[in-house]
Order: C-alpha cells, then structure tokens, then sequence
C-alpha cells in the first residue's frame, strides 16, 4: 500500500495598514453644565499635540462616543432621573459629533497640527436644556455621563489610522431655583414683571390696596419685604403709616427703613407654572387735614432660595 502525504501551502497575504504611532497627546478637562431658565451653548474643548516629524501625522480628526445612553440622543443620569443634552461642532446647534463610523462630514472635528511639540487648540459645543425640562428633578443634583474622544491620524492618502483617546466626563447640574414677579391681583407670574404700583387715589383710614406675589421655585423659599420709608407713605413731612401682609399672614409693619422683614416660609417648591400669594396694604390713620400732594413709599421684596 502507498500512502501520499500532500502538503497543502495556503499562501496568506497580511493586511498592513501601516500604522504609524504620531505620538499624539490630547488633554481634555470634565465638563459641568449649570441648568439655567433657557437653552444654553456652551463651549468646551480640548488640547492636541504631536510628537512625530512625519507628514502623515500632520493632519487628524476626532470623532466623539454616544456615551452611557448608546445613542446620538445622549444623556447624563443620577439615579433615575435623566437630562439630556449633546455635543456639537458649531455654537449653533446643528451638526451632532458622533464616532467614527456613523459620522458623516460636518459630524467630526478635524485639523491641522503644524509644527511638532506645539499644542493646538479644538472648540466644541455642548447643548444644554433649559430648567422647565427637567423642574421635578431633583435640585442641587449632578448627573453624569463620559464620552471618549478617539482621535486619528489622517495619511496623505486619506486613510485614518487609529492613534490616542481621551476621556471627558459630562455633568448636567440641576440648581436651587426660585424667582418672582409682582402684579395685578389676577395677574399671572412672568418674571420679566418685577414692578407694580398700587395706588389708593384720596386716601382714607383703614383702605386697602392688593396685588399679587408670584414665586416660583424647584426649592422651599422665605420671602422678605422691606420699605424705604418705613412702612410709611411719605409727602414731604407728612405721612400716612400703613401695614402689608402675605397670604393668611398677619398685618405687620416695616417699621425700620431699609431692614428685610421675613414674612413667610414655604417648605418645598411650587407648580411649575408658580404659586400665587395676595399681597394687602393697609391704611393706618390719615390726618384730618393732609397736606396736598403724592403719598408715597417703595417695598423690596426678595425672595431666597433654602
């Protein structure tokens, strides 16, 4: 019996992509965004340099992670309350940053590295939603996400070649918010409203005049009032003295010119659309014979934020 051994040789090529270590550094700090009443742009960056004289290293791009939420439409988390937000390439808003494959042209930064050991700046922008979004959240908390910067060479003939990556760590910060607006008493709260003038025409003991206080915050607060006058409508030397009160508050007076008066607590936050207190003014005794003329005296009121 012959037995024959054949010997099968496989020929194999080997795919070299060439890759060539540009000694890339890049530095990029965390992010912390402040939620505000409106949608913000906020720009942020990062740092890159090389180490490598060769022309293939000159050029590169950065392509930017989906991050925790494993989409473009990106999100911080604490617990299980999520802000969104995203990262763009310009400050108005339009072309996401998203990783190398999914991006398309406009979706990556991309420069240039001129000289070796120098270090070159890149902007980018992050999108960061306004307070009404996310008013039930929790305040005074920080959601978090991390996204990996991956940057690569960019070859004279096109190709990308894999090289270093950075780590940014994402922070949406939901702040202790409260704000006011005065008005009629039927008014409704708009904070850009923070005057308001009652007027009692010909004065009489004990008249009252009302308006309406409107707060609103994601926190408890304490408002305060304080008169100019000293809870006093004032004509030259004459004057009318007179008491305020907030909701179901007593009358009281502000006696002292200048000095906050504290007038009411609240323990947690309003509606979002905000909550509403009746403000009263109230006459004390006018002279019988008053001299002539404007009566008047400015009230303060703050409210702070527990």
């Amino acid at each position: 019996m012959k037995i024959f051994l054949w010997l099968l040789i496989i020929s194999i090529p080997f795919l070299n992509a060439e890759a060539q270590n540009c000694q890339f550094n890049i530095n990029v700090s965390n992010f912390v965004g402040m939620i505000n009443t409106s949608v913000q742009s906020v720009q942020h960056g990062f740092t890159l340099s090389r180490g490598s004289n060769s022309n293939n290293c000159e050029n590169f791009r950065a392509y930017f992670s989906k991050g925790n939420a494993g989409s473009y439409n990106r999100e911080t988390s604490a617990g299980s309350q999520i802000v969104p937000y995203n990262i763009y390439k310009e400050s108005n808003l339009v072309n996401i940053l998203k990783d190398e494959p999914d991006a398309t042209s406009g979706e990556y930064i991309e420069g240039s590295l001129s000289n070796t050991n120098t270090t070159y700046n890149f902007n980018f922008f992050f999108k960061v939603i306004d307070l009404d979004s996310v008013f039930n959240h929790t305040a005074s908390t920080y959601h978090g996400d991390q996204i990996q910067i991956r940057i690569f060479g960019v070859k004279n003939n096109g190709d990308l070649v894999s090289q270093t990556v950075g780590y940014m760590y994402v922070q949406m910060a939901t702040p202790r918010f409260v704000e006011l607006s005065v008005g009629a008493p039927t008014s409704s709260h708009d904070p850009s409203q923070t005057q308001h003038i009652m007027s009692f025409g010909n004065m009489q003991t004990g008249d009252i005049e009302n308006a309406a206080l409107h707060v609103k915050g994601n926190v408890g607060f304490t408002v305060r009032f304080a008169s100019e006058e000293g809870s006093k409508l004032v004509n030259g030397s004459s004057f009318v003295p007179y008491s305020v009160k907030v909701g179901s508050t007593n009358y009281r007076d502000l006696t002292n010119p200048g000095q906050e008066y504290w007038m009411f607590n609240r323990s947690n936050g309003t509606p979002q659309s905000a909550q509403s207190y009746p403000i009263s003014v109230r006459l004390g005794t006018v002279p019988s014979n008053p001299a002539t003329g404007d009566y008047t005296d400015t009230i303060t009121i703050s409210v702070s934020a527990h």
